[in-house]
């Protein structure tokens, strides 16, 4: 389904929290997504996000898709910073 294929394109928002950390890992701890609108296969679909606070430990942040210049989705999430330097985990920790 088209969700489906829209919950790949959330992946960028735990790389906007990995770079918000120093490139430190981080693990998602909530993810609140909604689903808007829709698009159609081929469309493009742009994605943004917002860094709206980073703690000694957390990041929390708000992001959405547009396609066609309308709101498809919009997401809100938390993520922790892991103490760890690990650079097999690649992008978004």
């Amino acid at each position: 389904s088209w969700r489906l294929y829209l919950l790949n394109y959330w992946c960028w928002a735990g790389t906007a929290a990995h770079r918000a950390s120093n490139n430190s890992p981080c693990v998602t701890i909530s993810l609140d997504v909604k689903f808007i609108g829709a698009t159609k296969i081929g469309d493009e679909i742009k994605g943004f996000a917002k860094i709206q606070k980073v703690t000694k430990s957390m990041i929390f942040l708000i992001c959405y898709l547009e396609s066609n210049s309308k709101l498809i989705a919009s997401a809100s999430g938390v993520w922790k910073k892991l103490n760890k330097k690990i650079s097999s985990f690649g992008p978004g920790g």
